[in-house]
């Protein structure tokens, strides 16, 4: 039998019967003692403990409810005077009775008329007890160094009038409360002999705990910056300060982040990460993940983009072209670059395939499967540009993993080229074969500015929020959004604007809009150097179900430049033209088809007076009509197409 497990003595039963009388119970100690029993029955007549040994002194009580009372003692065997060891087999409770002064008792247990009422019994009796029997004991050392600690539920009944000891001792219990909460961590650890223990508060994610400013508590708040902070990545970053402050130069993006998890961010002040990897080295990461609740309140911002001045462009071998420039300085092959401002074709990302005396050979990028664009551009304007910060994804997925999330989104990403896979090319040229979602942003969005993407299944996966993607100001543009080499170029579903310079190029699909409110290019007057480069894509837009408005875009090389499906929408040109290209004196233009309109869409085009006729765009139904087929199957869709 476990001591824990208290039965009545006969004694105590009695006592018991007269506080349900109205009597006072009182619990005056706990005792332990060595004798042994075999049975319940050998403890009913109990008036004392077989063999007492030691008074356990009550530490404290606790009414449990429903007749119960937890009872709770503590011995330290460094109080009992030395002695020789002994087994502890025996506990329990010493109680008596007195008369309560002005109680009446309970109807159902006062005497019969003419009967005395039961005398009290006022000395200590045992009211309760317990006894190991053939269990194994403990043993107790007098004057030794172990403390015992008994927590004994005492039936209490109908009894009102309860009293219990509570003795001075040389250690003292705590406890947590309230006690019924058995979930939430409290202050108190525990006892070890006469030691209390208390846990250590330790400041969590966000929390600050300041223990100086009062030198009687402990104030719990909210870590947060009280000023801009500049953090610097990687540690040999040139534009750290000379002796930067503690904790503001890190070895990644990701450990500079993570340090920032320990303070909120107000939206007063920004904490700005700066990239520079010396000799423009390509920094090699696993994914990056924003999760700082405050990351609209984190910039990351990599070197500017330089800028390489472009003679001519003209075909190479094969799908390559050729750019002559004055200076090859900072260039190197397999390096990704950008053909900024040049002829629509050759518009975008690409990488360097051989450097020569005063030229550069780049591949092109291609998933239309139209002829390779091929004319020769010669004179001032376009321009070779690089961004010296170039971070690519260590490890190629086996799954899709995003490279960089930012489920809260971001304040600003700039002058970032990010690379999803290392393979420049995807195996079997099927770009779903890559798994990387490059930007995998949501939250409320942030501004993207001269950020690429190259080689992924996904460049700007904009899964939620308003995003701004955008290039230098102002003009002339030195930068640009560039998605090249994805499966699906900018993809978004919340309001994605993109008033700037933006190439897609060579993606399975370019510009896919998802929700409401795409808009990328000009869509109303005044953005007069808005263009939107669309080339070798297999689709220039598809817009599935979505409502997208679009404008200044020129379109070459693409299987299908724009097409509308699933009640999608498309506005294109509302301010200024849209324009397929046509090579001269060529019967069709360099798209495979320029607007496929099907599944209950519309589209409405405004030519601007451009493409005129015989270059009319080319469109799988008769504009401004519906197709008989349309009607006979019910997926009614139409093209209006003016020239305003």
């Amino acid at each position: 039998m476990a001591l824990n497990i208290q039965v009545f003595t006969n004694v105590g039963i009695t006592m018991l019967g007269q506080a349900d009388a109205g009597q006072t119970l009182t619990i005056s100690r706990i005792v332990i003692g060595s004798g042994s029993a075999n049975q319940d029955s050998d403890l009913y007549p109990l008036t004392a403990l077989i063999n007492w040994q030691e008074d356990v002194t009550i530490t404290r009580k606790q009414d449990l409810g429903n007749g119960v009372m937890l009872v709770s003692g503590v011995i330290n065997e460094w109080d009992m005077p030395a002695g020789p060891p002994f087994q502890l087999r025996e506990l329990g409770i010493m109680a008596y009775t007195t008369v309560s002064v002005g109680t009446v008792g309970a109807p159902s247990l006062l005497p019969p008329a003419g009967k005395p009422a039961p005398e009290p019994l006022t000395t200590d009796q045992l009211y309760c007890v317990s006894n190991v029997y053939h269990d194994q004991p403990q043993t107790v050392t007098p004057g030794g160094t172990n403390s015992w600690a008994f927590d004994i539920h005492v039936e209490i009944d109908r009894a009102t009038n309860v009293i219990i000891n509570i003795g001075q001792v040389t250690t003292y219990d705590c406890e947590n409360i309230p006690t019924d909460d058995t979930v939430d961590p409290g202050w108190y650890a525990g006892r070890a002999g006469n030691v209390f223990q208390f846990k250590r508060a330790v400041a969590g994610t966000g929390i600050i705990l300041d223990q100086t400013t009062y030198p009687d508590r402990i104030i719990i708040g909210a870590a947060q910056l009280a000023h801009n902070l500049d953090l610097y990545v990687p540690a040999n970053n040139p534009d750290a300060p000379p002796t930067p402050p503690p904790n503001t130069v890190f070895a990644s993006i990701q450990a500079a982040h993570d340090y920032l998890l320990q303070f909120t961010i107000p939206p007063q002040y920004f904490a700005t990460i700066h990239v520079h990897e010396l000799n423009n080295a390509v920094i090699s990461t696993p994914p990056i993940n924003f999760t700082h609740p405050n990351s609209s309140q984190i910039k990351v911002i990599g070197q500017p983009p330089v800028s390489i001045a472009v003679n001519s462009i003209t075909p190479g071998t094969g799908t390559n072209k050729i750019a002559a420039v004055g200076s090859t300085a900072g260039l190197h092959v397999g390096q990704y670059v950008g053909l900024l401002d040049c002829y629509w074709g050759y518009g975008g990302g690409c990488y360097i395939t051989a450097l020569g005396a005063g030229q550069v050979t780049l591949n092109t990028y291609d998933q239309g499967g139209q002829p390779v664009y091929g004319k020769t551009q010669t004179g001032a304007g376009p321009r070779l540009v690089y961004l010296p910060t170039v971070i690519q994804i260590n490890a190629n997925p086996t799954v899709i993993t995003g490279m960089f999330n930012l489920p809260f989104g971001i304040g600003l990403m700039q002058n970032i080229c990010l690379v999803g896979d290392t393979r420049a090319t995807a195996p079997g040229n099927n770009l779903n074969n890559y798994m990387t979602y490059i930007i995998d942003g949501g939250g409320v969005g942030g501004q993207l500015v001269n950020v690429w993407t190259f080689n992924g299944r996904r460049g700007f996966n904009l899964f939620s929020g308003a995003w701004g993607l955008s290039c230098d100001h102002p003009w002339p543009y030195v930068g640009a959004i560039i998605a090249c080499n994805c499966g699906f170029g900018i993809l978004g579903t919340g309001p994605i604007t993109a008033f700037d310079r933006t190439y897609v190029n060579g993606c399975t699909q370019g510009i896919v809009p998802g929700g409401a409110g795409m808009a990328v290019g000009s869509i109303t007057t005044g953005m007069d150097y808005t263009i939107v480069y669309l080339n070798h894509n297999y689709f220039g837009i598809n817009c599935a179900g979505g409502l997208f408005l679009g404008g200044s875009y020129v379109m070459s090389c693409n299987a299908t430049a724009v097409q509308c499906v699933t009640r999608g929408s498309i506005t294109m040109g509302a301010a200024y033209s849209s324009l397929f290209e046509w090579n001269s004196g060529a019967t069709a233009d360099t798209n495979g088809q320029d607007i496929v309109a099907v599944g209950n869409s519309y589209v409405w085009y405004d030519r601007h007076g451009q493409n005129p006729a015989p270059y009319l765009p080319r469109c799988n139904i008769a504009t401004d009509s519906v197709a008989t087929a349309d009607l006979q199957t019910g997926q009614l869709s139409y093209i209006h197409m003016q020239s305003t």
